[in-house]
């Protein structure tokens, strides 16, 4: 197996479970998104990385760099904003108490820290994609 494709199903696999975990804290202190933001988090940041992660597995490779990059970029400026910036029950100081409330902080922080060394790994894989077209 390729070290991207490795390396993309590691972060993948960390990202889900971690999005997982988010997803239970938010829903024990019931923190709940509009819903044209629940669009854009199932599509960018659930089901985008997956789709990236298929791609890498195919001839399109360089296609499926370029959504996981895009889409951990997504990810961490949705994520980043709502959790860290805008005042509301979904940032990490404001939300509401709760028995997940440590879970909804501590996974915050972790699918920012993912998040950008998923964008790290767009741009990696890119140059790796980039480099083994120069080969054919």
């Amino acid at each position: 197996m390729s070290k991207v494709r490795a390396y993309g199903i590691a972060i993948l696999l960390t990202h889900g479970l971690i999005l997982l975990l988010h997803d239970i804290a938010h829903r024990d202190l019931q923190i709940f998104l509009p819903p044209l933001k629940y669009v854009y988090a199932y599509a960018v940041i659930v089901f985008a990385p997956l789709l990236a992660t298929i791609l890498l597995w195919t001839r399109w490779q360089r296609a499926g760099a370029w959504v996981f990059l895009l889409s951990m970029m997504g990810s961490l400026l949705f994520g980043a904003y709502h959790h860290f910036v805008l005042i509301s029950d979904d940032h990490v100081c404001y939300a509401p108490e709760g028995m997940w409330l440590w879970g909804f902080k501590a996974t915050a922080v972790l699918l920012a820290v993912v998040e950008g060394a998923g964008c790290w790994f767009g741009v990696w894989a890119l140059g790796r994609a980039r480099e083994a077209e120069a080969f054919r």
